[in-house]
């Protein structure tokens, strides 16, 4: 008998879904580069005003003043 151990082939990783794979892809990209993290951050507080800004503080232009002849 031998006392070496047999080889053990490694597990092969779960397979993922799409989606799960992009957020995983995701948080390794932001979380190696502190720079594309600090732009991707103010690409989503842009966003964020853009969509939902209006609605905090809406356009109210001042009254046309009248033109004197």
């Amino acid at each position: 008998m031998s006392s070496v151990a047999p080889a053990v082939e490694p597990a092969a990783p779960g397979r993922t879904s799409g989606l799960s794979a992009i957020f995983e892809h995701t948080r390794y990209v932001l979380g190696e580069n502190r720079v594309t993290a600090f732009a991707f951050a103010l690409l989503i507080v842009i966003v964020f005003a853009a969509l939902f800004g209006p609605y905090i503080v809406p356009h109210d232009p001042l009254p046309p003043t009248p033109r004197r002849r």
